[in-house]
């Protein structure tokens, strides 16, 4: 039924015109509501420029070569 409802809109809007959008460069956002969705979004994950990693070179020096292997393979997923 859904696929029949999308079929007759597709053919009623056939020459309808299309609207294009331009992508988002999330290097330069400019757009404050585009700014909020990638700070909402990167929320979700760790990113390096938010975490300072360089302040566990100590704790880094002291692993063994087995551990910094475990590490560097749970930070590749």
């Amino acid at each position: 039924m859904r696929n029949d409802i999308l079929m007759r809109f597709l053919s009623q809007n056939a020459s309808a015109p299309v609207a294009y959008y331009k992508a988002i460069d999330w290097n330069q956002v400019e757009d404050m509501i585009d700014k909020m969705t990638w700070e909402k979004l990167t929320e979700q994950f760790w990113l390096d420029t938010r975490i300072p990693v360089s302040n566990d070179l100590d704790d880094w020096r002291t692993l063994s070569p087995a551990e910094k292997d475990v590490v560097g393979k749970y930070l590749e997923d």
